[in-house]
C-alpha cells in the first residue's frame, strides 16, 4: 500500500525536478514510490482474480519517472506522477505470451497518482494503425458493434466515462456520418475512466478492492478491445 512517505519523496522530486537530486536520491524514490506502487498493482491483480476476473492479466509493468525529453520540449525532466499497468495478455496462447510481444495490449487498469492528479482507467487510449483499422470493422460489424454499444452504455450508466487519445470530427472515410455507430466509429482510442476517488483513499486497505471491483465491470470492455488487438495481429502475420 502507499504511505504519506509516497507522497513527501514525490513532493520533493517534483519540487527540484533536478538530475542530480534524483541520483542522490534513487533508492528513496525507489522505496517510498515505486515498490509501494508496484506492490498496489500486484495486490489489485491478486484481488481481481479472487473476484472471478477471468481476463488474461500480464505482470505489471511500471513507467519510468524520467521524461525523454526529446519529445517533451519545454517539460519538467521528471512527471510529477507515479503509474503503472496491468496490461492484458492476447493472442491465442495468452497465458504463454509475454506483455513485451503485445505491446498494443489494452489496460486492465492504468493507474497514475501523483501529488494532485489521480486516475484510472481501462483500454486502449490511443490505437495504433493496424489496431484503429481493426477496431472499426469491428464497430462497423452488427453483432461486435452492437456488443460494443451495450458494453459502453451500461459502463456511462454506471458512472465510467469513456474517451480516448482523441476523435475525429467528422466521420471515418467512407463512413456516413449517419450511421448509428458514428460516436464510437469517430474515436482513435477506448478507454473506460474508472469514477474519481477522494485523495487519501489510495492509504488504506478498502482501496485495493474498490480498484479490482472496476476492473470487473470494466473486463467486457477490456475484453472486446483485446479481440481487436489479437486479430489485427493475425490479419498482420506472414501466411506460412
Amino acid at each position: 500500500m502507499l504511505s504519506n512517505e509516497y507522497f513527501v519523496v514525490l513532493g520533493e522530486l517534483v519540487a527540484t525536478q533536478d538530475r542530480e537530486w534524483f541520483r542522490a536520491n534513487r533508492d528513496r524514490i525507489r522505496t517510498a514510490c515505486e515498490q509501494p506502487m508496484r506492490a498496489l498493482l500486484e495486490a489489485v491483480l491478486v484481488e481481481a482474480e479472487s473476484l472471478g476476473v477471468a481476463l488474461p492479466m500480464g505482470d505489471v509493468k511500471l513507467f519510468r519517472l524520467a521524461r525523454d525529453t526529446r519529445f517533451s520540449q519545454g517539460q519538467p525532466p521528471y512527471k510529477e506522477h507515479v503509474a503503472g499497468v496491468i496490461p492484458l495478455l492476447v493472442g491465442s496462447s495468452a497465458s504463454a505470451m509475454d506483455v513485451r510481444a503485445a505491446p498494443d495490449a489494452p489496460a486492465v487498469m492504468y493507474l497514475q497518482i501523483g501529488l494532485e492528479e489521480r486516475f484510472s482507467a481501462a483500454g486502449i487510449y490511443g490505437f495504433p494503425p493496424a489496431v484503429l483499422r481493426r477496431y472499426r470493422e469491428r464497430v462497423l460489424d452488427e453483432a461486435t458493434g452492437r456488443e460494443l454499444v451495450a458494453i459502453v452504455a451500461g459502463l456511462k450508466a454506471d458512472g465510467y466515462r469513456i474517451g480516448g487519445a482523441s476523435q475525429l470530427k467528422r466521420a471515418p472515410a467512407g463512413v456516413s456520418p449517419e450511421h448509428p455507430r458514428i460516436e464510437l466509429l469517430r474515436w482513435k482510442g477506448l478507454v473506460a475512466v474508472f469514477p474519481d476517488w477522494r485523495p487519501g483513499a489510495e492509504l488504506k486497505p478498502a482501496f485495493v478492492r474498490r480498484l479490482a471491483e472496476h476492473i470487473e465491470r470494466t473486463a467486457a470492455l477490456t475484453a472486446w478491445l483485446g479481440a481487436c488487438v489479437a486479430e489485427a495481429a493475425e490479419a498482420t502475420e506472414p501466411a506460412e
